[in-house]
């Protein structure tokens, strides 16, 4: 049978607001969003990802508070996802943007390996080791890096529209409103009446999934930079290297809700600092929450090099700012690349259209963007 219906009452009904109450959610997970806005910007985090089964997401986004559920809100939001398993094995990198309204939005996703891996290695490499993520935003242009890698660019349009032909998308000029930044892990809700697309995504939720729990991602630290307008430049602002006991509650909020989505409910209780200095958002059913050991990477195929580490990094504070040529991995002596990745699907209102586009991308490989 299929997994039974979440019983909660969300601000907009069959959509994706935010859900008030338990809502009868059986596992827990946890999600901090910075309590300062950002107006543009530069945001990395080191992160290791962590998950490895169906259903399963680890993420680092901007988004701007409640425009998800607000009817005629300009929803904003700019995603790093890595998925746990789902219909993209060789590309678990998604990016997005989301702009639009609740009851009319825009998606923008792609999916992505990492650079310079091959495919056969990618869900080990990328899920199970460290790597830095990155998002600038600025009003003319987005970008997604990893490691150092761009791997996705969107550019604004002219101000007076996109021109015939052109690449650019305005979903860049529309997101100009401040956001905060999060990080999160959770399930996708696996019940087909409220995500009927999500073979063809993340995948369902599934009893191999719920066999490998507790589990989830950590953040070794999170650097932000603002944006100068006049110098078109980054400026280093703050990072949060998780030393602490607990979180840091003058900077973070540590979520407490759930949303259609979302099979799980976050809770402060699955939000933990571990040794020697990370940021642990574990997924668990409710109530088996245990603090989480040491983050340990999983081995590489000896022909792989490591990626770059922290001290690798010649962006972080006293090294001068952001480098003009950003370090990624060093070349490994493998013949070949992973295969090209086209554009991920983007999951449109109407399930019918969401299943259609998705189908589409697990069997060819691509879609456009709608």
């Amino acid at each position: 049978p299929p997994p039974r219906l979440p019983t909660c009452h969300c601000t907009l009904p069959g959509g994706e607001g935010t859900c008030t109450g338990e809502c009868g959610r059986d596992y827990a997970s946890g999600e901090v969003a910075s309590h300062e806005l950002f107006l543009y910007g530069r945001f990395e985090t080191r992160m290791y990802p962590n998950i490895y089964h169906n259903g399963t997401l680890a993420t680092f986004f901007l988004y701007k508070n409640e425009s998800d559920k607000i009817a005629g809100e300009n929803w904003a939001e700019i995603d790093f996802e890595v998925h746990g398993g789902g219909a993209h094995p060789f590309a678990p990198i998604q990016t997005n943007l989301i702009t639009g309204t609740p009851e009319e939005r825009m998606l923008a996703e792609e999916f992505f390996p990492a650079p310079e891996i091959p495919k056969a290695v990618q869900g080990t490499y990328v899920r199970g080791r460290f790597h830095i993520f990155t998002i600038e935003w600025t009003p003319a242009y987005i970008a997604w890096f990893i490691d150092g890698f761009q791997i996705r660019r969107e550019t604004a349009c002219p101000a007076w529209g996109k021109p015939p032909n052109s690449k650019c998308n305005p979903q860049v000029n529309a997101l100009n409103e401040p956001m905060n930044l999060r990080a999160s892990h959770w399930p996708l809700e696996p019940h087909p009446a409220v995500s009927p697309w999500a073979e063809y995504w993340a995948g369902i939720f599934d009893d191999t999934s719920k066999a490998a729990l507790p589990a989830g991602p950590y953040y070794d630290w999170i650097r932000t930079y603002t944006y100068d307008n006049e110098t078109s430049s980054f400026v280093f602002h703050w990072q949060e290297d998780f030393d602490g006991p607990g979180v840091n509650r003058k900077r973070w909020e540590v979520a407490k809700h759930t949303y259609s989505l979302n099979h799980a409910q976050f809770n402060a209780s699955n939000v933990f600092i571990t040794e020697p200095g990370h940021l642990a958002l574990v997924l668990s059913e409710r109530g088996d929450t245990h603090k989480p050991k040491k983050a340990v990477e999983k081995k590489l195929p000896d022909e792989i090099v490591e990626i770059p580490t922290d001290e690798d990094d010649k962006t972080r504070p006293g090294k001068g700012g952001p480098s003009k040529k950003k370090k990624g991995p060093k070349k490994t002596k493998l013949p070949g690349k992973p295969g090209k990745t086209g554009k991920g699907a983007s999951a449109a209102d109407i399930a019918a259209e969401m299943v259609e586009g998705y189908a589409q991308a697990a069997t060819n490989g691509e879609t456009t963007r709608q």
